[in-house]
C-alpha cells in the first residue's frame, strides 16, 4: 500500500498516485510547484530522501511518499516618484515591471510612493515609469538577487508618445510641449470640404496644452517632448481651426455620431475612420468630431505643402478661401512686413497683401 501526498495549493505530482502496487514496482514521480511556490523535497515516513523534483522510488513495502512544497517569499520593489524640477511627489504615476509576457504594475499614491510584489524572482525585468504630463522614464533593468529592491524616479515635465505601426497617431498633451522637428513632425487638422480634411504643420514644433495633434514618424518610434516653460507658452491659445479633440486624462466612450480616429488604410495612406457607438478612445489619444451629410466611413487626409496648394485650386468658389505663406503654412492674421507688403498664396497663386 503506497500513499502519495502533497499540498494541492503548492503544486502537483505526476507519474503515480495513492494505490496498491506490486512488490518491486518503480514509481517515476515528478513534483511541479505552482506559481509562487517552490519544491523542497521528497519525504518517506518522515525522512527526506531526495530534493530532485523528478525521482524514482522502488516499492518494497507499504509506505507514504510526501512531496513538500512551500511558498516562496515574494520579491518586493518599492520607491517614490517625484517631479525633477522641484521634487514634488507625482501621484497616479504607473510603474511597470515587464519580462516577456510577465508584467507587474503599480500606481503611486498621493505622496508618490508605490509597491510591487513579484512572484517570479528568477527573471530579469525591464522597469519604467510613466505619468500624464511627464516624459516617460528611461527603461532600467531590475533583478531580485535580494528579496527587497528600491527604485525612485524623477520625471521631467513633458510627454512621450510611441507611434503605432502605421507611423502616424493622434495624441494630446496636458502640458504645453516642444517637439524636436528633426525626429518627428507634428500636424494639426482643419476642414477642407465635406469629404476631406487638411493637415497642416505645427509651426516650430510648439504644441499648446490640450491640443489634439497628429504626430508622424517611423513606426514604433518613441518621441519625447519636453515641457515648454516660457510664460507665453503656458498661456498660448489653442491652434486656430484645429478640429482634433484631446483626451489626455481619461478614456472617452463614443456616444455621438461623427467621431473619427486616425489609422492607416490598406493602401498605406493615413486616413480617419468613423468610430462606432461604444468604441473607446484611449486617454491621451485625440479624435475628430465631424458630422456631415452621408457620414462616410473613411475620410481622406490632404497633407500640406504643394499637395495642399493644388487642392485649394479645386475649390475656387469657396468664399472663405484661406491664405498661405510661401512654405505652405496657413495664415490667420495678415501682417505686412517692414515694406508694408506681404506675399501670400491664395488659390494656388501668389498675391501681394498690403
Amino acid at each position: 500500500d503506497v500513499t502519495v501526498s502533497y499540498d494541492e495549493k503548492g503544486g502537483t505530482v505526476t507519474g503515480g498516485g495513492t494505490g496498491r502496487y506490486t512488490y518491486g514496482t518503480e514509481l517515476d514521480l515528478t513534483a511541479t510547484p505552482a506559481s509562487g511556490w517552490q519544491f523542497d523535497g521528497w519525504v518517506i515516513d518522515g525522512k527526506t530522501v531526495s530534493t530532485e523534483s523528478y525521482s524514482t522510488f522502488n516499492v518494497q513495502r507499504s509506505m507514504t511518499i510526501e512531496a513538500l512544497f512551500s511558498e516562496q517569499p515574494m520579491g518586493m520593489l518599492s520607491g517614490r516618484v517625484t517631479r525633477a524640477d522641484d521634487d514634488v511627489p507625482v501621484g497616479g504615476a504607473i510603474v511597470t515591471l515587464r519580462s516577456g509576457d510577465v508584467t507587474y504594475a503599480a500606481t503611486t499614491d498621493s505622496y508618490g510612493y508605490y509597491l510591487l510584489k513579484v512572484e517570479d524572482k528568477s527573471l530579469t525585468y525591464d522597469l519604467l515609469c510613466q505619468a500624464d504630463g511627464f516624459m516617460w522614464s528611461p527603461s532600467v533593468q531590475i533583478w531580485f538577487d535580494e528579496v527587497q529592491q528600491t527604485k525612485d524616479f524623477s520625471l521631467l515635465r513633458g510627454a512621450t508618445v510611441v507611434l503605432p505601426n502605421e507611423g502616424a497617431g493622434a495624441f494630446s498633451s496636458p502640458v504645453p510641449v516642444q517637439l524636436d522637428t528633426e525626429t518627428a513632425k507634428a500636424w494639426w487638422l482643419s476642414k477642407y470640404d465635406n469629404q476631406s480634411f487638411v493637415v497642416e504643420p505645427v509651426a516650430d514644433g510648439f504644441i499648446p496644452a490640450g491640443e489634439g495633434i497628429i504626430l508622424s514618424g517611423v513606426a514604433g518610434q518613441r518621441i519625447d517632448m519636453s515641457e515648454s516653460t516660457s510664460n507665453a507658452a503656458r498661456h498660448a491659445p489653442g491652434i486656430m481651426g484645429n478640429m482634433l479633440i484631446g483626451t489626455p486624462t481619461a478614456p472617452y466612450v463614443v456616444t455621438e455620431d461623427g467621431v473619427y480616429q486616425v489609422r492607416e488604410n490598406t493602401d498605406g495612406s493615413t486616413r480617419f475612420y468613423l468610430a462606432v457607438q461604444g468604441e473607446v478612445v484611449p486617454k491621451g489619444k485625440a479624435y475628430c468630431q465631424y458630422t456631415i451629410s452621408g457620414q462616410p466611413t473613411e475620410v481622406a487626409i490632404i497633407w500640406s505643402g504643394e499637395t495642399l496648394i493644388n487642392a485649394i485650386m479645386r475649390d475656387i468658389n469657396d468664399p472663405s478661401t484661406p491664405h498661405f505663406d510661401l512654405q505652405g503654412r496657413r495664415i490667420y492674421k495678415i501682417d505686412a512686413d517692414a515694406t508694408g507688403k506681404k506675399i501670400h498664396i491664395v488659390k494656388g497663386r501668389k498675391i501681394v497683401v498690403k
